[in-house]
Parts: structure tokens; C-alpha cells; sequence
């Protein structure tokens, strides 16, 4: 009985602390980390702007994952469709942007939101986002992401 009672008063502890270990929805949007977040990801459509690899090397890992309704691709391969592609990107910018914190990893979600010309002309483009981002020492490094083109009827469009 005591060896039940122990376990059943550490899961209900473990169960305390993971509840509160987790921020509310404010205080992941406003905290200094989340601040952080935002400036780094705001980095993002600059570097998108400027076709600058260098900041986008800085700014992804390694082992980066990235997916789209293209398929997945890695770092490499997402550094050369930003700086080379057809597509040329003249105003940038991210809005509705919110962070999730975990520790030492955290989501940002968001709206990146691109004017440019392509091959079919000029284009104005919404993506929902999910960027993941992984606590290396006293900086941040974005190890995973997901987009979607938001259409002309998509909600937040």
C-alpha cells in the first residue's frame, strides 16, 4: 500500500509541475524569450528580400527540416531556392506571430507575407507558418518548418 500511495503521489506531482511548467497563451507571446523569437524570425523575410545565405545560415541548422506541399527538403536545399530562385521577393514581412515555449525548444507560428515577380509575373503571397526552434547555449537555431499558401478565402488571409 505505501509503494502505491508513493507512486500515486509522484505521478499527481509530476502531473502538478508539467501543468505548471507550461505558460498561458500571454505570457508565451510577451515573454523576453518570445521577443527574441520574433526578432530572429523577423530576420527571415529581410534575408528573403536581400537573397542573403549568410543569414540564412546563421539562422537554420544542420540537420533542418523544412516542408511545404512540395515535399521535404533540408538546409541546403531551402538556402538556394531563397537566394536563387526564380522568383524575386521586393517587400517582406511576418504578422500575427506567437511563441510557444518548451523549455529549450520553441514554435513561432505566423503569417509571412511576400510581394514579388515570378515567371508569371507580379504575385502577392500569405503563408501560414510553424517554424520549431531549438536553445543552443545563449542562442536559438531553427530546426524545423512548415508552410502553407494561404488562398484568397483562407481565414487570416
Amino acid at each position: 500500500m505505501t509503494r502505491l500511495r508513493g507512486r500515486l503521489h509522484a505521478v499527481a506531482a509530476v502531473t502538478a509541475l508539467a501543468l505548471t511548467a507550461t505558460p498561458t497563451w500571454a505570457q508565451q507571446s510577451d515573454s523576453a524569450t518570445a521577443k527574441a523569437l520574433y526578432r530572429l524570425e523577423d530576420e527571415w523575410p529581410v534575408a528573403l528580400v536581400r537573397r542573403d545565405a549568410r543569414t540564412f545560415n546563421r539562422l537554420i541548422d544542420n540537420g533542418y527540416v523544412y516542408t511545404d506541399e512540395e515535399g521535404v527538403r533540408g538546409k541546403k536545399e531551402v538556402i538556394a531556392e531563397s537566394t536563387s530562385g526564380s522568383d524575386t521577393v521586393t517587400a517582406a514581412h511576418n504578422e500575427s506571430m506567437a511563441a510557444h515555449l518548451f523549455g529549450a525548444t520553441a514554435v513561432v507560428t505566423g503569417i509571412l507575407v511576400m510581394d514579388g515577380r515570378g515567371v508569371d509575373g507580379a504575385f502577392h503571397r500569405r503563408y501560414r507558418f510553424t517554424d520549431t526552434w531549438q536553445q543552443r547555449g545563449s542562442s536559438w537555431v531553427m530546426i524545423a518548418s512548415q508552410d502553407a499558401l494561404m488562398g484568397p478565402d483562407s481565414p487570416g488571409h
